[in-house]
């Protein structure tokens, strides 16, 4: 049985393509799901045995995707010691920080005007509607909101 990319475009070349036997050819329905589902007639024994184009292949890749992100970690800490290593686009809330001191991480807001309730220090607004979206931080010592990269 001859096998041919099958897919969402005309010469078989989309991202997410996988294997069927030849419209011209009799198939046996058992061979023509296992090379639909593992890109070969013959089910891998083991992950290096996956095949790709495949369904099987792309659900290897996804699964080699979330490891990667999971590794990463949630982004975030919550400690009283500063982290270490930083990671690009870590968020540090500082357990130790209380009250009026230093800046707290409290919320943010995405709304089209000015907040003008639940007003601390560090909160952040997002102004909607605007194009690119600016980000604003207010400044509890100055009682209004500062653009961020102003």
């Amino acid at each position: 049985m001859a096998n041919k990319n099958i897919d969402n475009t005309e010469n078989g070349t989309g991202l997410f393509n996988t294997k069927v036997p030849g419209m011209d050819e009799a198939a046996d329905i058992q061979e023509a799901l296992r090379l639909y589902h593992y890109g070969s007639k013959i089910p891998p024994t083991t992950e290096a045995d996956i095949v790709r184009p495949s369904l099987v292949g792309h659900l290897k890749d996804i699964k080699e995707d979330i490891t990667a992100i999971n590794a990463k970690g949630i982004g975030s800490t919550y400690t009283a010691n500063e982290p270490s290593p930083i990671i690009d686009g870590m968020i540090w809330v500082d357990s130790d920080v209380t009250g009026g001191s230093g800046v707290q991480f409290a919320t943010s807001q995405y709304q089209t005007t000015e907040p003008t309730t639940g007003l601390v220090n560090g909160l952040i607004w997002i102004k909607k509607g605007t194009s690119p979206l600016e980000m604003w931080v207010y400044d509890s010592s100055t009682t209004s909101f500062v653009k961020v990269g102003a």
